[in-house]
């Protein structure tokens, strides 16, 4: 990856306030420079409710911007001396639509950001926002849900690569790798058995089906695909599991210690994937460390 520019949207959140530290951890790690973006948006001003009617939008706007301004340059004060600070706030109607328009101008390399922010009515960063993000963003996108307890970042040793053999989870582990390889991290290949049940009707499952045949083929399937993604020198490691995607992929994150999920937006399509995009929006919302969530480069 070749990081030059990251995006940092903030709505000085609690969880924003988590994903910061991580954002100048990789500002100083790549040596790039770091955009701090906050969007000033209205939400629920009906002009034609006076119950939902600003007595100045102007005022207001102006107000909020000062607020802002002064926000972000608390923030980049906090930033090391050689990392290069950007302080941006613009207007929009809409926080994502700020966000991916300031990505494609700028050309973001990665963009940082919380998974949630402030709620309520009077708020303008959403949990929907992350996603918004996360499905339409010209590059990577590094997320972050708040926790109790966060950790702060200042190494990468373990990186968890969830895997569908979609073309896409291919990618992702050859870009697991190149970050391992630049961090001196171990890498972990995941691949989630789920296994519908069938109605008591359907008779026994075949032996050719059973479960443990299927786990001996995800196995190899790992092995052969770590073979020929992952370089010498990166260590590595496979696991099968079986369940619900979502919830068996942020269990072992956390049981392992991961310091980092690797993860396509998408995965296979058609009745037999394993690995879909809403699967990937649940790892998002659930998983307790970042997820660094890859757009996909081909359609295979």
């Amino acid at each position: 990856m070749d990081v030059q520019r990251i995006l940092f949207p903030t709505d000085f959140s609690d969880c924003a306030e988590q994903a910061l530290n991580h954002a100048l951890f990789l500002a100083e790690d790549f040596g790039a420079e770091l955009h701090m973006l906050h969007a000033v948006v209205l939400h629920q001003e009906d002009p034609a409710n006076p119950d939902l009617r600003f007595t100045s939008d102007v005022e207001l706007l102006d107000r909020l911007s000062q607020v802002a301004q002064s926000r972000l340059a608390e923030l980049a004060d906090r930033s090391p001396a050689h990392v290069k600070v950007r302080q941006i706030e613009r207007r929009g109607f809409s926080a994502s639509v700020v966000i991916l328009e300031y990505a494609e101008e700028v050309e973001a390399d990665l963009i940082v950001m919380g998974t949630h922010g402030h709620r309520g009515a009077a708020r303008f960063f959403l949990g929907s926002v992350a996603e918004e993000v996360v499905r339409h963003a010209p590059c990577p996108v590094l997320t972050l849900r708040a926790v109790d307890e966060p950790r702060t970042l200042d190494a990468v040793e373990s990186i968890l690569v969830p895997v569908d053999f979609s073309d896409h989870s291919h990618d992702a582990v050859a870009e697991a790798a190149e970050l391992a390889l630049r961090w001196k991290a171990s890498i972990e290949l995941v691949h989630v058995l789920e296994i519908p049940p069938l109605p008591a009707f359907y008779g026994p499952v075949p032996d050719v089906g059973s479960a443990q045949r299927l786990l001996e083929i995800s196995n190899e399937e790992l092995a052969a695909l770590a073979a020929s993604r992952i370089p010498e020198g990166v260590d590595w490691s496979a696991t099968t599991l079986e369940g619900a995607a979502a919830t068996e992929i942020t269990r072992h994150a956390q049981e392992s210690g991961a310091d980092l999920v690797v993860i396509p937006s998408h995965g296979r399509s058609g009745l037999d994937r394993l690995l879909m995009g809403s699967t990937t929006e649940r790892v998002l919302r659930m998983a307790e460390c970042p997820v660094l969530t890859l757009r996909p480069t081909r359609s295979g």
